[in-house]
């Protein structure tokens, strides 16, 4: 009687990463403050590359800086989702 062959794949698995949604972000630092790793700060919004000499005098919203997490400092804890009130942060 032949021995079975046992055949193992790896699978790489990515890790979740954090999102930030901006539209519902109303800065309050509460994810920054809590963060052990202080891998959340805020970073020039990239889409105000185009207006930023007009963003004080158009009546369009403007957000000139936006929260990000830093994906290599970011430990996957997940503090920052659960003192985030907005529910601004997710994987």
């Amino acid at each position: 009687m032949e021995n079975p062959v046992i055949v193992r794949k790896q699978i790489k698995i990515q890790p979740l990463k954090l999102h930030v949604d901006h539209s519902r972000c109303i800065l309050c630092f509460e994810c920054a403050k809590a963060c052990p790793e202080k891998a959340i700060h805020l970073i020039p919004n990239p889409a105000c590359a185009k207006c930023v000499k007009y963003c004080f005098s158009i009546v369009t919203p403007c957000e000139p800086d936006i929260l990000v997490i830093s994906h290599d400092r970011c430990n996957n804890c997940g503090i920052c989702i659960d003192v985030c009130a907005q529910n601004a942060i997710s994987w």
